[in-house]
């Protein structure tokens, strides 16, 4: 009778465990790659949801403070397709000559309001979107125009900056209010 020898296995050989690591490695590669670009595209789309939700807020804010307006003061000389450069509007419901004041990185988009229109200059802007949804952005706009004809507000250029100022979040071509008071321009 013929006895066959069964060699035992005691465990792994170096090339199959180097192989086992070597499979870890890419499967813990590919897991750690994908949960990176799952947060960079999570922070993506949160900036760009609290920009779309800061610029709707800016946008409401603005139609607030220009729908009503009782009167508009306007630059003859700066003139474009959509009307006249808007120097300053009175407040329907204070009665002071109120003026938007642009976004920098170091102060948000603005509203500066005071009794005397020539005084505008000296007044600290007051935060027009105070609730904390600009997140460190801060939007501004190329220019505000009034029709006189129209009675239309345009502003034109609307955009949202991170708060380095370095990249637009979110952007509006033209925003057309329409003042329901028809308020005439002053000189």
């Amino acid at each position: 009778m013929v006895k066959v020898t069964r060699w035992k296995k005691r465990g792994f050989t170096l090339s199959e465990t180097l192989a086992a690591i070597l499979i870890m490695g890419l499967v813990g590669l590919i897991v750690v790659g994908g949960f990176s670009a799952y947060v960079r595209s999570w922070r993506s789309i949160t900036r760009k949801a609290n920009a779309e939700l800061f610029m709707s807020t800016l946008e409401v804010k603005m139609q607030e403070e220009l729908e009503y307006a009782s009167s508009v003061a306007v630059d003859g000389n700066n003139i474009d397709e959509n009307g006249k450069e808007v120097v300053w509007f009175t407040d329907d419901g204070t009665g002071y000559a109120t003026i938007f004041v642009n976004g920098t990185k170091d102060q948000a988009f603005g509203i500066k309001t005071s009794a005397n229109p020539d005084s505008l200059a000296n007044v600290t802007a007051e935060d027009l979107v105070s609730d904390g949804t600009s997140d460190g952005m801060y939007a501004t706009y190329d220019s505000l125009t009034y029709d006189e004809t129209t009675h239309v507000f345009t502003i034109s250029k609307l955009s949202i900056y991170n708060a380095e100022g370095t990249r637009v979040l979110y952007q509006l071509g033209t925003l057309k209010i329409r003042n329901m008071n028809d308020a005439p321009v002053v000189k």
